[in-house]
């Protein structure tokens, strides 16, 4: 059950960002202003997901090491970042 807390805060913590593409296509929004503050939301996810997990994680007494928090940050914020910007001047210099 403990598992089941960790993972609900996990992602209650990180907004989705192919959730909000998709709502916005679906919305018939503004594809750019979209895509530059899903941008500014990962750059800020960047500095912001360790220390607000962290402290709703110690809210419910669920003790998680510091090194575990900054790991999933660097996995799961930071790598897809690089990635995607490393693929998009890939995909523009082959055009």
């Amino acid at each position: 059950m403990e598992k089941l807390h960790l993972r609900r805060y996990s992602f209650g913590v990180a907004p989705c960002t192919a959730m909000v593409l998709m709502w916005s296509y679906l919305a018939k929004g503004n594809d750019r202003l979209t895509l530059v503050m899903c941008a500014i939301n990962s750059l800020t996810m960047l500095v912001l997901y360790a220390p607000l997990g962290g402290f709703l994680l110690g809210v419910n007494a669920m003790p998680i090491p510091w090194q575990t928090i900054l790991l999933s940050v660097m996995i799961y914020v930071a790598l897809s970042l690089v990635v995607g910007y490393f693929s998009r001047m890939w995909i523009i210099k082959s055009k």
